[in-house]
């Protein structure tokens, strides 16, 4: 058998949905998964390859050719990891769930990892270190995930091309929904196991653009695919580590999704069955499960949702079966080995104690606007974007804000009325020209301290307010430092803790004096609105 190993480069945003989300929005996975890779070989193998012998007849050969290479599990097109190369191409692969670190210790930097597989005795108190994917063969492994996308669409009706009233029950009127994409610019590693006599016709259909995942005549799906090298696949190890089971224990690693079928028939997530597919015993697992599906384009319709052993999940294995890990470790285990499932790993890391550093993916290619008009277009979008992460943003800190066991103590009638206020003074901002915004701003800042003042000063209104604490302050204080705050690290942090800024290409969102102000006002009515809320609650 061969290993053909090749890249594929994101030109575009790539969108390849995972059942995550809610019904309004698409995540994609943080990988390529073999099935997406194999419907792109499908694709060109008919369109290019076959099409004259389709056309001739040759009906048996060329379907006896197509299972093999796309069905029977003889190929395997395994998923696409990211590249974590720095002069030549190197796939990662998903960091096992046995790998955890201190709960205190910040991923951002050099971190001491702990692997619970191996004897060891750790004091601290540990934490997993997530869904993560690594560099192998190292006790210094390189940590990351892929960047992602986001972008807000509305849908369109497809005779007009744009948003307009329904004409029919089923069809949608302008509703928004949004994408979270992979970014354009990043690389993935993938690897095609097949047949010797078959290397030179999927090789031939590598090298290329392709289109992969939804959404792509919406600008989504284009990457170019290149050819890398061809190894002999009996000598070829996706963890670069040659496997050695000489002692009875065996750590087995998974290094895609893996379904298998308990004595029933039935999808389980039961340990167990690792362990009796291998024929061994269980010692221990460190397991993650979850659903896997995915989507017919032939059909039009999803698949089947199946409960899965998720990547990375570990499982300690002894007196195993060694001809059934053997195959295992080449063939794969369980259902859909064609679409890179069930891929093994076996004694994977050899130390109890790593030392990880997080790695920067690399930076998407970011188009550069150099007319004016393009430029003053990026730099609204990118203020929008930033306007729709600040409403999530300061809507979960107002939240957080509010204490558990907060019972209503300011009448509703109060809270309305400085309700209005905030609201009145954020439209006159959003409706005055840039040149007028300034004096808005200040106008604003002395309406609110006159009205907090007056509240001050009468004792009824005051007695209620000072009941009312965020962080260890009264709620009249806190709304006054808010409001003269002009610094804008202390208002971001204040307001909607550490957040990046939106890009549109190389141009970022602007925060400036009038985001400050507006993301003070913001936050104050949303702690308010919490507290209508409790008073209506109470009632």
């Amino acid at each position: 058998m061969k290993a053909i190993i090749y890249t594929i480069k994101l030109l575009e945003p790539v969108l390849v949905t995972a059942l995550e989300g809610d019904p309004n929005s698409s995540v994609s996975f943080p990988y390529l998964p073999g099935s997406v890779l194999r419907g792109v070989f499908v694709g060109r193998y008919l369109r290019h390859i076959k099409k004259q012998q389709l056309d001739a007849g040759n009906s048996d050969e060329t379907n006896t050719e197509l299972r093999r290479l796309f069905f029977t599990g003889e190929t395997c097109y395994l998923n696409g990891y990211l590249d974590c190369g720095k002069y030549e191409p190197q796939r990662t692969l998903p960091a096992p769930r046995s790998w955890y670190r201190r709960r205190d210790a910040d991923l951002d930097q050099v971190v001491d990892l702990y692997d619970l597989a191996h004897p060891l005795s750790v004091s601290e108190d540990l934490k997993t270190i997530g869904n993560l994917f690594c560099s192998v063969g190292t006790n210094h492994p390189l940590l990351l995930k892929p960047q992602r996308q986001l972008a807000v669409h509305t849908a369109r009706n497809r005779r007009f091309g744009r948003a307009r009233s329904s004409s029919g029950e089923n069809e949608l009127s302008g509703a928004v929904f949004q994408y979270e994409s992979l970014a354009p610019g990043q690389s993935f590693v993938a690897v095609i196991l097949c047949q010797n006599e078959d290397e030179t016709l999927l090789m031939s259909l590598i090298d290329g653009k392709a289109q992969i995942g939804g959404s792509r005549t919406g600008g989504y799906g284009r990457v170019q695919l290149t050819h890398i090298k061809t190894e002999e696949a009996t000598s070829w190890q996706e963890t670069s580590i040659k496997p050695n089971a000489a002692n009875n224990k065996v750590i087995v690693t998974l290094l895609s999704d893996l379904i298998l079928r308990d004595s029933y028939g039935q999808p389980t997530n039961d340990p167990q069955q690792v362990a009796i597919a291998l024929g061994g015993e269980l010692q221990d697992a460190y397991l993650s499960t979850h659903v896997v599906s995915g989507f017919n384009r032939k059909w039009g319709l999803p698949l089947p949702q199946i409960p899965a052993y998720a990547m990375g999940s570990l499982f300690i294995l002894d007196k195993v079966d060694q001809s059934k890990l053997d195959k295992a470790l080449q063939c794969g285990l369980g259902e859909r080995r064609a679409e890179g499932f069930g891929r093994l790993g076996l004694h994977w890391n050899q130390s109890a104690q790593l030392r990880g550093r997080v790695w920067e993916a690399q930076e998407p290619d970011m188009p550069a606007f150099t007319d004016p008009t393009s430029q003053k277009l990026a730099q609204q979008m990118a203020n929008r974007l930033l306007s729709q992460k600040l409403d999530w943003h300061i809507g979960s800190r107002a939240f957080d804000l509010i204490p558990k066991d907060y019972k209503s103590k300011v009448s509703k009638s109060q809270v309305y009325r400085l309700r209005a206020l905030l609201e009145d003074i954020l439209r006159e901002l959003a409706q005055a020209p840039r040149e007028k915004k300034a004096a808005v701003i200040t106008k604003g800042r002395e309406r609110i301290q006159e009205y907090l003042d007056n509240v001050m000063r009468r004792d009824f209104s005051r007695k209620q307010f000072e009941k009312a604490r965020l962080d260890n302050k009264q709620f009249l204080d806190w709304a006054k430092e808010r409001v003269a705050d002009t610094q804008e690290e202390s208002t971001r942090e204040a307001a909607i803790g550490p957040m990046d800024l939106p890009k549109i290409g190389q141009i970022s969102a602007e925060w400036d004096d009038e985001t400050t102000f507006s993301s003070n006002l913001r936050l104050i009515s949303g702690v308010l609105a919490h507290m209508a809320k409790s008073a209506r609650e109470d009632n």
